[in-house]
């Protein structure tokens, strides 16, 4: 589980590497992961400081934090 946690957190980052911010269907799309292994990945970049998660409207967005 762990490998695949981490897996889907590089593939997160590298989608968030060529875009300013991207909603997290955006990202799911982008990775192909599934929403567990998708809201795993974002947690473990948030735990470690490396992106930002805001709200927008209906949705959240998420960036690289430089």
């Amino acid at each position: 589980m762990n490998d695949t946690i981490g897996e889907t957190a590089g593939k997160i980052w590298q989608a968030l590497k060529s875009k300013e911010d991207l909603s997290v269907a955006q990202l799911k799309k982008a990775t192909g992961a599934d929403d567990k292994a998708l809201w795993l990945g974002l947690g473990w970049l948030a735990r470690e400081g490396k992106i930002i998660l805001a709200k927008n409207k209906a949705s959240i967005k998420v960036s690289l934090k430089h």
